[in-house]
Protein backbone atom coordinates (compact mmCIF):
# COMPACT_ATOMS: atom_id res chain seq x y z
CA UNK A 1 0.00 0.00 0.00
CA UNK A 2 1.50 3.25 -1.07
CA UNK A 3 1.81 6.21 1.69
CA UNK A 4 0.34 9.43 1.55
CA UNK A 5 1.43 12.25 -0.04
CA UNK A 6 0.20 14.74 2.30
CA UNK A 7 -1.54 13.72 5.69
CA UNK A 8 -5.05 14.51 5.98
CA UNK A 9 -4.24 17.58 8.52
CA UNK A 10 -1.45 18.99 6.61
CA UNK A 11 -1.48 21.79 4.04
CA UNK A 12 -0.14 21.25 0.73
CA UNK A 13 2.04 23.66 -1.32
CA UNK A 14 -0.28 26.78 -2.25
CA UNK A 15 0.85 26.28 -5.86
CA UNK A 16 -0.36 22.84 -5.89
CA UNK A 17 -3.76 23.57 -3.93
CA UNK A 18 -4.44 26.08 -6.90
CA UNK A 19 -3.45 23.96 -9.62
CA UNK A 20 -6.22 21.34 -8.11
CA UNK A 21 -8.64 23.45 -6.98
CA UNK A 22 -8.58 24.75 -10.79
CA UNK A 23 -8.80 20.82 -11.91
CA UNK A 24 -11.70 20.59 -9.62
CA UNK A 25 -13.65 23.75 -10.88
CA UNK A 26 -13.20 22.45 -14.39
CA UNK A 27 -14.19 19.04 -13.84
CA UNK A 28 -17.71 19.92 -12.33
CA UNK A 29 -18.14 23.02 -14.08
CA UNK A 30 -17.72 20.21 -17.27
CA UNK A 31 -20.77 18.20 -15.76
CA UNK A 32 -22.90 20.77 -14.64
CA UNK A 33 -22.90 22.43 -18.48
CA UNK A 34 -23.16 19.11 -20.69
CA UNK A 35 -26.76 18.25 -18.96
CA UNK A 36 -28.30 21.30 -20.34
CA UNK A 37 -26.34 21.13 -23.77
CA UNK A 38 -27.54 17.42 -24.02
CA UNK A 39 -30.68 17.56 -23.33
CA UNK A 40 -31.20 21.25 -25.67
CA UNK A 41 -30.01 19.26 -28.58
CA UNK A 42 -31.97 16.46 -28.23
CA UNK A 43 -35.00 18.76 -27.98
CA UNK A 44 -33.76 20.47 -31.26
CA UNK A 45 -34.09 23.68 -29.25
CA UNK A 46 -32.23 26.39 -30.87
CA UNK A 47 -28.62 28.32 -29.76
CA UNK A 48 -31.01 30.89 -26.70
CA UNK A 49 -33.02 27.93 -25.18
CA UNK A 50 -30.14 25.76 -24.86
CA UNK A 51 -28.23 29.36 -22.99
CA UNK A 52 -31.17 29.51 -20.45
CA UNK A 53 -30.99 25.95 -20.13
CA UNK A 54 -26.80 26.86 -19.27
CA UNK A 55 -27.75 29.40 -17.20
CA UNK A 56 -30.58 27.95 -15.23
CA UNK A 57 -28.00 24.76 -14.28
CA UNK A 58 -25.60 26.60 -13.30
CA UNK A 59 -27.39 29.21 -10.90
CA UNK A 60 -29.38 26.47 -9.46
CA UNK A 61 -25.95 24.77 -8.42
CA UNK A 62 -24.98 27.90 -7.12
CA UNK A 63 -27.81 28.27 -4.81
CA UNK A 64 -27.62 24.50 -3.78
CA UNK A 65 -24.06 25.13 -3.18
CA UNK A 66 -25.10 28.47 -1.02
CA UNK A 67 -27.64 26.20 0.93
CA UNK A 68 -25.70 23.39 1.66
CA UNK A 69 -22.89 25.63 3.19
CA UNK A 70 -25.26 27.79 4.96
CA UNK A 71 -27.16 24.52 6.66
CA UNK A 72 -23.03 23.22 7.37
CA UNK A 73 -21.91 26.78 9.55
CA UNK A 74 -25.39 26.12 11.25
CA UNK A 75 -24.65 22.51 12.31
CA UNK A 76 -21.53 23.66 13.12
CA UNK A 77 -22.62 26.53 14.99
CA UNK A 78 -25.27 24.07 16.79
CA UNK A 79 -22.82 21.25 17.49
CA UNK A 80 -19.82 23.25 18.71
CA UNK A 81 -22.28 26.31 20.46
CA UNK A 82 -19.54 28.80 18.88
Amino acid sequence: MQQLRYPVDAKPPFGLTLLLALQHLLAALGGIIAVPLVIGNVLSSDPQIRLLLVNAALLVSGVVNLLFNVEELARLVFVYQV
